[in-house]
């Protein structure tokens, strides 16, 4: 096991007396080369640049931002490996909650004030954990998920003390591998044991996964009724309900979920699309507009998000509006991979609706020059895109867009 002193650490804390309280309070420890970030895009940044062995993050780093939402973007995008330990500083009585219901949790979390040796002892018990998931994590890393599995079965003869994280860890796998039963029995053992949100929640997306819809839509259902601030639950009833052709109750449920998380962008991306969906174009300029705002100051912006304002501005004839979020996009996106066919798909859609045919079909000519960066572009709009093509008398562009992005 690596000792303090040889770890790499990176403290995430918007407020300047506490970064300096921390700094002391690591130093006394033995924890000597730490670096510091102010805000969340700041870490993302830094965590992009260089790997760091530790992670200390404040709960509340203002501004709408927390630190489990930055948890959820740093492992969703995969920016820090597996054995980077992450841990929440909070002030937080009810964190623990929060962590309950999380999909993904912390390695560890400590409750405010500080203690120096409270966070000694904090952290090496965090690094004794992370000895033990160590070799799952490298056959994780590698691509060898059967292994993996086997790994987590056998483990728990060695750390008994963590079963419940090595079974979770596995149905995690089960359900990456496609095996959609197996994680369901792992996750029925669990709950028959002890009552876990997360396991239940777990339960859920798997039924969800193997399209046993209505026993997933009435546990998350549930979920929220014993907990209304289980945001995972809400996002994923959502889904359900969206999947069985409900996307007017899931709508309903978003927005019930952004009242109490309002700052999370993948939501209310999610929210602008299903108000597209269900002709609610007004709904979806509000949620949109706000995506595209915040996207500003994000690491994970997305130039589509710009092309579904666009069409939520023009379904309510905001042409003046239209014209300027694709100036915008032009503007703050400019030069990543698919911003130059989104700016063309956008510009198309804008001068179809005033009727120009003739600027309609030279902008989707550039959209099809463009075609080749699109590789992640959403299904959705790569089928606009074509459709738009062929409404247009384009079908050798259509055609070729059809080779190059589905």
């Amino acid at each position: 096991m690596a000792s303090l002193d040889q770890l790499s650490v990176l403290v995430i804390e918007s407020q300047p007396t506490m970064r300096a309280q921390l700094r002391t309070m690591l130093s006394s420890i033995g924890l000597a080369e730490v670096q510091f970030a102010v805000s969340a895009g700041m870490a993302v940044r830094r965590l992009r640049e260089h790997r760091y062995d530790l992670i200390l993050c404040e709960y509340n780093l203002g501004d709408g931002q927390d630190g489990q939402h930055l948890l959820e973007d740093l492992r969703t995008h995969e920016i820090i490996p597996l054995d980077t330990l992450f841990v929440m500083i909070t002030g937080e009585r009810n964190y623990e909650r929060v962590v309950s219901t999380a999909e993904l949790s912390p390695n560890d979390y400590i409750l405010k004030p500080l203690a120096a040796e409270a966070l000694r002892a904090r952290l090496m018990r965090a690094l004794d954990k992370r000895d033990a998931f160590l070799p799952a994590w490298r056959l994780m890393a590698i691509g060898d998920t059967p292994d993996a599995i086997a790994y987590c079965k056998e483990a728990v003869d060695s750390y008994p003390q963590h079963i419940v994280d090595f079974m979770r860890l596995q149905a995690e796998l089960h359900v990456s591998s496609g095996q959609m039963a197996e994680a369901e029995a792992i996750y029925r053992e669990i709950l028959s044991g002890k009552y876990i949100p997360w396991a239940r929640l777990g339960l859920a997306r798997t039924l969800f996964l193997s399209k046993q819809y209505e026993e997933a839509d009435r546990i998350l259902t549930e979920l929220i009724a014993e907990n209304d601030r289980f945001i995972a639950a809400y996002d994923l009833l959502a889904r359900v309900r969206e999947d069985t052709g409900r996307p007017e109750a899931a709508l309903d449920v978003l927005r019930t979920a952004s009242e109490h998380s309002p700052y999370r962008v993948t939501r209310l991306r999610h929210v602008g699309a299903l108000a597209l969906a269900v002709n609610d174009p007004a709904a979806a300029e509000e949620a949109l507009a706000e995506v595209v705002r915040k996207g500003k100051y994000s690491d994970f912006r997305d130039p589509e998000d710009h092309v579904r304002l666009v069409q939520a501005q023009l379904a309510l004839n905001r042409v003046d509006a239209a014209s300027a979020t694709i100036t915008d996009l032009d503007r703050s996106m400019g030069g990543q991979p698919k911003a130059d066919l989104c700016k063309a798909l956008s510009t198309a859609m804008l001068h179809s609706h005033t009727g120009d045919a003739a600027r309609a079909r030279e902008a989707l000519l550039g959209a099809a020059k463009a075609a080749p960066g699109a590789a992640n572009m959403s299904v959705g709009l790569k089928q606009e895109l074509i459709k738009a093509c062929f409404d247009h008398q384009l079908g050798d562009a259509g055609g070729e867009m059809v080779m190059n992005i589905l």
